[in-house]
C-alpha cells in the first residue's frame, strides 16, 4: 500500500513540474511568451521580421487568474488581439512596443490596469479595448486615428484624457460613464465631430483644454460645448440632457439657479434603469451644507434623479411652471420646510422628498393627483400637511400616495394672468387665495414705454404689487405710453451687450454704450441701480447688492439692450 501511495506522489509531482515547465514560455503562432517575476513579456520567434498576434486561443489565457501584474509587448510585434487580455485579475500596468499598430476588441477590458504605455505607431484602437479599467491618466500617441466604441468605458479613476490631433474617429460611449475624469485636452484646429454620448456621465464640470484662440469655437460645437472651456466660471454646470448645454445650473454665494430649456440630467439611476441615468455625482454637492435657496426657471421640464440628495442646507426650493417630473430622491435628505408643486407636474419620483424632517407643507397644483413612486413622502413629520385646490380634494383624497396624509386639506388657489397688450409674453401666476402676486420682468414693445400693470383697459387703477392680494381668478394688463420714435432697432440678444467680467464680485464694465441709461432689476423687475453712461468703457460699481442674478437693461431713443448678469 505504501508503494502505491508513494508512486501517486511521485505521479503527481512529475505532472506538476512538467505542467510547470510547460507554463512559463512557449510559442503561439510566429508569437513567442515567457512568464518571470509575475511578467509576462511577448516577441516575435524569427530572429528578423514583425508578426501579428492571431486571435486563436492564447496559451498564456490560463494564467488570467494568476498574479501576472505587468505585460510587455516588444518591438516587431504588430498586433494584440481581440480579448487577448481580458479579465487579467491582477494586471496593472503594460508596454506596448512601437511596431503595434491595432489593439483588438477588449484587449485589456476587465483589469485592474492602471498605467499603460503606447508605442508610437498605434494607430487602432478597438471597441471596448480598455473597457473597465483603473486607468487613471490617459495620453494617446500622436499616431492614433479611431477609437473604438465603449474604447475607455467604465474606467471610475480616469480623471485626465489627452487625444491628439490625429484622430478622426471616436465611438459612441468611448469615454462614457467616468464620474472621475474631470480633465479632457485636445488638439484639433476644429472640433471634430463625435457623437452625443461620447463623454456621457462623465463629471458635470469637466473642463476643455484646446489650442489659445479657439475657445468660442469649441463652446459652440456640439458636444464640446457641454464642456467648461477656457476661463469659463467653474460654478457654472451644463447639466441638460440629452444634450448638456440646453440646462445650466449657477451657483452664486448660496443660491443655484437652474436654466434653460428642457430636462436636467439624472445624478443616479432612473427608475426604469435605460439610458435615461448617469454616475455623476451633482457638481453642486460640495455645497450641501451651504446651499440654502434653488430657483429653477421656466423652461426646464424635469429635475433629475437625486438631483439635491443630501443638501441639508436646502430650505427653499421654486419650481417651474411648466415642470412636468421630479425625479426620484431629487429632494430626499433635504431641510425643505415647505413645497410648491406646480400644476404640470405629473410624475413625482420614488423617495423624491424622503426623509427631509422639515417638510411640514406641500402644496399641490395639480387638480389631477400627480403619480407618485413609492416612499415619496417616507420620513417627514407626521403632522405635514397638503394642500390642495378645493376642488380637487376628493380626488387627493382617494389617490395612491396622497390619500396616506393625515392632513389634507383644500386651499384656494387663483391664476393671474397678465395681458401684454402688444407687448412681449408673461407668465401667467398661481397665487394662493389672499396672497400677493409676483411683479414680473416688465415686457417689452418697439417703440413703446411701458407705464405697468393695470387692473382693466381702462388704466384708471394700477395694481400694486406689495401689497394687493388675489381673491379670485384675474387678468392684469399692461399700459404703454407711445415714444414716437423711428426706425427703432430692438434687441435682446445677449451678445448685444458687451458686460465683463460675467460672474463679477463687485464691479462690471460696460462697453460700446456711450450715452445709454443703465438699470439694474432683480428677476422680478425691481430696479435697484439707475446709472448714465457717458464713456465708451463704463464700470459700474454694484457692490452694495446681494449676490444673485441680475438684469442690465441698457435703452437711448427707443433701442433697448438686456443681458443677464450674475453677481458672486
Amino acid at each position: 500500500m505504501k508503494k502505491i501511495i508513494a508512486s501517486f506522489v511521485a505521479t503527481l509531482l512529475i505532472f506538476a513540474t512538467a505542467q510547470s515547465s510547460f507554463a512559463q514560455s512557449g510559442t503561439f503562432g510566429e508569437l513567442s511568451w515567457s512568464i518571470a517575476n509575475n511578467t509576462l513579456t511577448i516577441g516575435v520567434t524569427a530572429d528578423t521580421g514583425s508578426a501579428p498576434m492571431n486571435n486563436d486561443w492564447a496559451p498564456w489565457s490560463r494564467y488570467a487568474d494568476s498574479s501576472i501584474s505587468t505585460i510587455i509587448i516588444e518591438d516587431r510585434v504588430t498586433t494584440i488581439a481581440a480579448q487577448a487580455f481580458v479579465n487579467f485579475t491582477e494586471l496593472t500596468t503594460v508596454v506596448i512596443g512601437n511596431s503595434v499598430t491595432i489593439i483588438g476588441f477588449a484587449a485589456f477590458a476587465y483589469t485592474p490596469l492602471t498605467s499603460v504605455t503606447f508605442g508610437k505607431n498605434v494607430e487602432i484602437i478597438e471597441n471596448a479595448a480598455f473597457f473597465g479599467t483603473k486607468l487613471r491618466f490617459l495620453v494617446l500617441p500622436n499616431s492614433v486615428t479611431s477609437i473604438g466604441m465603449q474604447a475607455f468605458q467604465q474606467s471610475p479613476e480616469l480623471t485626465a484624457v489627452t487625444i491628439p490631433s490625429s484622430v478622426t474617429s471616436i465611438g459612441t460611449q468611448a469615454f462614457a460613464f467616468n464620474p472621475a475624469l474631470a480633465s479632457v485636452t485636445v488638439e484639433w484646429d476644429q472640433p471634430l465631430g463625435i457623437p452625443a454620448f461620447v463623454f456621457f456621465g462623465i463629471s458635470a464640470n469637466a473642463r476643455l483644454n484646446v489650442p489659445a484662440g479657439l475657445e468660442n469655437l469649441y463652446r459652440n460645437a456640439p458636444v464640446w460645448g457641454n464642456f467648461l472651456i477656457g476661463n469659463d466660471n467653474p460654478n457654472v454646470w451644463r447639466i441638460g440632457s440629452p444634450n448638456m448645454a440646453d440646462v445650466t445650473a449657477v451657483l452664486s454665494g448660496n443660491t443655484l439657479t437652474i436654466r434653460g430649456t428642457g430636462n436636467m440630467m439624472h445624478f443616479g439611476f432612473a427608475q426604469d434603469m435605460t439610458l435615461e441615468y448617469n454616475v455623476t455625482t451633482a457638481p453642486w454637492r460640495g455645497a450641501s451644507t451651504t446651499l440654502e435657496t434653488v430657483i429653477i426657471d421656466n423652461g426646464v421640464t424635469s429635475v433629475g434623479v437625486m438631483a439635491f440628495l443630501g443638501c441639508v442646507g436646502l430650505t427653499s426650493v421654486i419650481l417651474p411652471n411648466r415642470l412636468e417630473t421630479i425625479g426620484g430622491s431629487a429632494f430626499s435628505n433635504t431641510g425643505l420646510t415647505s413645497v410648491t408643486i406646480p400644476s404640470s407636474v405629473t410624475t413625482i419620483g420614488i423617495a423624491a422628498f424622503q426623509n427631509s424632517p422639515n417638510l411640514e407643507s406641500v402644496i399641490s397644483l395639480n387638480p389631477t393627483p400627480p403619480m407618485l413612486g413609492s416612499n415619496v413622502f417616507l420620513g417627514i413629520p407626521n403632522d405635514a400637511c397638503v394642500f390642495v385646490p378645493e376642488s380637487s380634494l376628493n380626488a387627493y383624497q382617494t389617490a395612491d400616495g396622497w390619500s396616506e396624509f393625515l392632513c389634507l386639506q383644500a386651499s384656494f388657489f387663483h391664476t393671474v394672468t397678465f395681458s401684454s397688450q402688444g407687448g412681449s409674453d408673461v407668465e401667467s401666476q398661481t397665487v394662493e387665495h389672499g396672497e400677493t402676486a409676483e411683479r414680473p420682468i416688465s415686457p417689452r414693445r418697439r417703440n413703446y414705454t411701458f407705464e405697468g400693470w393695470y387692473i382693466d383697459t381702462t388704466f384708471a387703477t394700477a395694481w400694486d404689487f406689495a401689497t394687493d392680494v388675489v381673491v379670485s381668478d384675474m387678468t392684469l394688463f399692461a399700459k404703454w405710453t407711445f415714444n414716437g420714435a423711428t426706425n427703432i432697432v430692438e434687441t435682446h440678444e445677449p451678445a448685444s451687450l458687451q458686460a465683463f467680467p460675467n460672474p463679477f464680485i463687485n464691479e462690471i464694465h460696460i462697453a460700446d454704450a456711450e450715452d445709454f441709461s443703465l438699470q439694474v432689476l432683480t428677476q422680478t423687475g425691481i430696479i435697484v441701480h439707475t446709472q448714465q453712461i457717458t464713456k465708451p468703457l463704463e464700470t459700474v460699481n454694484l457692490q452694495g447688492l446681494p449676490a444673485g442674478i441680475y438684469i442690465l437693461r441698457l435703452e437711448k431713443n427707443g433701442e433697448v439692450r438686456t443681458a443677464r448678469i450674475v453677481k458672486q
